[in-house]
């Protein structure tokens, strides 16, 4: 389930990935290359990572994102965790975040997501045609 206006995409802001896997991570470069979207990606391997940049592009010295992408289950600082941090920033409050799992798509993952501030939920999709189609439905047309 996808819910989200995709439309915001522009080619300039980056588009970020927070997920501890490296292996999703090596994945999903490989699919955004294949992609329509130009915007640059930008991979984050943890939720302080990411909050670390978010304070950079608070103070103007990192674009603020297009589009975060999520993963929920991390180490030390869950998807979910990290989400409502960054909503607690009022420079931050309509980033465009997509939540996205691994395997699930329980209907409670989808309704704390929407909770804590997210826009979309999105299981991993890994047959590349249907991820590299995920980040098509992104692109501006």
């Amino acid at each position: 389930m996808q819910i989200i206006n995709s439309k915001c995409l522009n080619d300039v802001d980056p588009v970020v990935v927070v997920d501890d896997s490296v292996i999703d991570l090596t994945i999903t470069k490989r699919v955004y290359a294949r992609s329509k979207l130009k915007n640059p990606l930008v991979t984050f391997p943890s939720g302080a990572a990411f909050l670390e940049y978010m304070e950079a592009a608070q103070m103007g010295t990192s674009p603020v994102p297009a589009m975060v992408l999520m993963d929920i289950n991390m180490p030390s600082m869950n998807g979910f965790e990290t989400i409502s941090e960054l909503r607690k920033v009022s420079d931050f409050t309509e980033i465009p975040i997509i939540v996205m799992l691994t395997n699930s798509d329980s209907e409670q993952d989808l309704e704390k997501s929407l909770q804590v501030g997210a826009n979309g939920f999105q299981t991993k999709d890994f047959d590349i045609e249907r991820y590299t189609e995920f980040f098509n439905s992104l692109a501006a047309d």
